[in-house]
């Protein structure tokens, strides 16, 4: 009987069509013990088992796993070796950060870290891609010994591998790779008898043998298929090939002039020490592919506040700045601005006569709006407050400048919110909703002159009462609260609008927006 072959195992190239590769390397199972093991990382090969290199690039001129991915290439000539740096069209090896068994204190090694794979699924997943990870260690004492165990200058303690393209299915999802122990022992004059590319990793060969050991430890994988990221121009460490790394500052256009250029205008910015070690504490913020929230336990900075202390206080959407609201006294609420990053005070831009309720910032963090308790809602322009908006001492001078408009209301403002059709960044006006003490949420409009900001525009378009429902009432029949009013604000992703009053129950209203296109 002639059993016949089974076929090969296809990739579903419709079904993932347009996604990308999302490789997390979260942790090891418990190690061996080893004096040499301190502080571990990850290193991540991709092989192509029919070329026995490193797998090509479908598209050699893009990055595949950094920004910046080059090779040097050694020629000799006829009179002197020449020495040219290249762009790679193979996809070269990546690693994790190390994990510092000094801090963690337990023999095992955690990193969480995801990568972003910039190629075609389709050609990592064939039939003769394996990704190699080993599991390696730095030791200059180890190096000074010149011990023989060392592979290009490493510790080498484990190593697994996956095939992304198995005999039955598509390898996703999260899984536990066994280790197996480093066996192949590189003879003299190897590469010039076997003619294999220098290129290629000993990691490579010990995969080759006919017989693994295992080593008794696994390591933990997730692998997803994505959506490409969107390519943006960073000024910290490239962290994918996503990001364009640039050490750039960006020239600002006159306001007088009326046409934008096409094309940003840059200079070339030094680098110095504080803004390196300031980008380096960014990049250790970054949280990784399946990588748990930790639980708060060191004092970073500390802000200082005023005589009455902070009663509100909101994170920007992207996270760089926090509005605070520091009573000076019972009618003074100082509205500062501080930069996360670095720790600072970024400037004073104004107060209330009284408290501050509630901050909100939009998604594009260009505006910010306060409800306070002396009837006024306030739309501030944000900005970069480090390019040196807001950081005059005297704040009434920064109200001056920053203050677009203040939306009046008869009594006090406990909250505030942007309709999420503006935080989606659709190209209408801001629409913000108010909550006040008078009993009812008012849906105000902006309009905004990009050209003459200071000429914006408040609206109000609706009036919302939620004194509707009758109050409760004690055993003797009299009302327990005559007076109902709106406490807190929320728009679901469809502009549902949720509203929170003084006796627990919440409203929901649809809120429809229509805008009259001016021909």
């Amino acid at each position: 009987m002639i059993k016949q072959k089974k076929a090969a195992t296809k990739f579903p190239r419709a079904r993932y069509e347009g996604k990308i590769m999302k490789l997390a390397v979260n942790c090891t199972g418990l190690l061996e013990l080893d004096e040499n093991v301190i502080h571990p990382f990850i290193k991540i090969h991709f092989i192509d088992v029919a070329t026995s290199k490193y797998l090509a690039k479908t598209r050699p001129d893009d990055s595949a796993i950094s920004n910046k991915e080059n090779t040097t290439v050694i020629q000799q000539n006829e009179q002197n070796l020449v020495v040219r740096n290249i762009e790679s069209d193979f996809i070269p090896p990546f690693a994790t950060r190390y994990c510092d068994f000094r801090v963690s204190g337990e023999n095992r090694a955690e990193f969480y870290e995801g990568f972003w794979v910039n190629e075609s699924l389709e050609h990592v997943y064939s039939e003769s891609t394996v990704i190699l990870f080993e599991l390696l260690d730095y030791s200059p004492e180890l190096i000074f010994q010149g011990d023989p165990s060392l592979r290009d200058n490493l510790y080498p303690v484990a190593w697994a591998y996956l095939r992304p393209l198995g005999e039955a299915l598509v390898h996703t999802s999260t899984k536990r790779l066994q280790f197996y122990r480093y066996k192949f022992v590189m003879p003299p004059g190897f590469y010039r008898e076997t003619q294999a590319d220098i290129r290629t990793p000993l990691v490579f060969f010990d995969f080759n043998l006919p017989y693994h050991d295992e080593y008794n430890s696994f390591l933990e994988i997730s692998i997803t298929f994505v959506d490409p990221p969107v390519r943006e121009r960073v000024q910290h460490p490239s962290l994918n090939a996503f990001e364009e790394e640039v050490g750039v500052r960006f020239l600002e256009v006159d306001p007088r002039q009326k046409i934008k250029p096409k094309h940003e205008v840059a200079v070339v910015e030094k680098l110095d020490v504080k803004d390196m070690r300031m980008r380096e504490k960014l990049i250790s913020w970054e949280r990784g592919l399946g990588q748990p929230c930790l639980i708060p336990n060191k004092l970073i900075y500390r802000f200082e506040s005023e005589e009455k202390g902070c009663f509100a206080m909101k994170f920007s959407t992207k996270g760089r700045y926090l509005a605070t609201a520091c009573s000076a006294s019972d009618k003074k609420c100082l509205v500062k601005i501080f930069n996360v990053e670095s720790g600072t005070l970024a400037g004073v831009i104004g107060q209330h006569q009284g408290t501050v309720h509630e901050f909100k910032w939009s998604l594009a963090d260009d505006l910010l709006v306060s409800a306070g308790n002396d009837s006024l809602a306030k739309v501030w322009l944000a900005g970069n407050f480090d390019a040196g908006i807001g950081m005059v001492d005297d704040y009434t001078e920064n109200e001056q400048k920053l203050l677009l408009g203040i939306l009046q209301h008869p009594s006090y403002v406990y909250s505030v919110e942007f309709l999420p059709e503006y935080a989606n960044k659709l190209r209408i006006n801001p629409v913000i909703a108010t909550a006040c003490f008078d009993g009812k949420v008012r849906i105000w409009i902006l309009t905004i002159d990009e050209d003459n900001l200071r000429a914006m525009q408040a609206h109000c378009a609706a009036e919302i009462s939620v004194d509707q429902i009758e109050p409760d009432l004690n055993e003797s029949g009299h009302y327990l609260l005559t007076h109902n009013y709106p406490t807190s604000l929320a728009f679901d992703d469809t502009g549902r609008l949720y509203v929170g009053d003084s006796r627990g129950y919440v409203h929901v209203w649809d809120v429809i927006v229509r805008f009259q296109l001016k021909v």
